[in-house]
């Protein structure tokens, strides 16, 4: 994935015109959304009455009107452009910090914590200098240049 970077934000960018006029169909054709039984949404005719209505409502509001009121190009691009941002908000926000395996998230540093990190330096210091005092003991027949104070 070499180039994902110049055409993955666009990809992202259409997800949500992907749900709306792909996965809903889908969803409500197969009763499953990929592995997710969906039966209990879309079992009933009552729900798949309401799902096509609303459907109806949505694409009134949202294609319809702005078309009639700013002609159909420009209602139409006013369509694209707003999901076209919705999907690249949604997509670099929300599903980057949901999916992404392996998060790891930082822990509140308390005065216990910081106490205890604290005295864990102490006694490796405390240990450095032991050891470097008990090689000088060792060491006698170290030859020290003259001060020069």
């Amino acid at each position: 994935h070499r180039y994902q970077h110049i055409y993955a934000p666009f990809l992202f960018a259409l997800m949500t015109i992907a749900k709306v006029f792909q996965q809903d169909y889908e969803v409500a054709m197969s009763k499953r959304l990929y592995h997710i039984d969906a039966t209990c949404r879309y079992g009933s005719k009552w729900n798949l009455i309401r799902f096509w209505g609303m459907k109806i409502i949505t694409s009134g509001y949202m294609i319809a009107v702005p078309c009639y009121f700013h002609g159909i190009a420009r209602g139409l691009a006013l369509f694209v452009i707003g999901h076209m941002t919705c999907g690249e908000l949604l997509a670099t926000m929300f599903i980057v910090n949901h999916v992404i395996e392996g998060v790891s998230y930082a822990k509140k540093n308390t005065v216990e914590d910081a106490a205890a990190a604290t005295a864990a330096a102490d006694i490796k210091e405390s240990e450095g200098e032991e050891k470097k005092s008990a090689e000088t003991e060792n060491n006698d027949t170290t030859v020290h240049p003259p001060s020069t104070m």
